[in-house]
């Protein structure tokens, strides 16, 4: 694995870690029978951490087989390309 795919998996354990542990004060609002909308923004935070880790993990795992240079390449380029228009 390259670094990058390294880190990508190191940080998509710790938002799926971060994902999990929302789960506690999503258990609690159900229990505590609180208003939709909290239980409602409980259930988002909770599930789209745990997906969005997941993915990042995922993608960590198939990131050595990308060429993504001329992506990056090509990505720096017009990065510098806008930046310099807008000033």
């Amino acid at each position: 694995m390259n670094s990058l795919a390294i880190q990508l998996t190191l940080h998509g354990a710790i938002v799926v870690l971060v994902g999990l542990l929302t789960g506690i004060p999503y258990g609690n609002a159900i229990n505590r029978k609180q208003d939709e909308n909290t239980v409602r923004a409980w259930r988002v935070a909770h599930s789209g951490l745990a997906m969005g880790g997941t993915t990042m993990i995922a993608i960590s795992a198939v990131l050595s087989n990308l060429k993504l240079d001329p992506i990056f390449q090509y990505g720096s380029d017009k990065t510098k390309t806008i930046i310099n228009t807008s000033m």
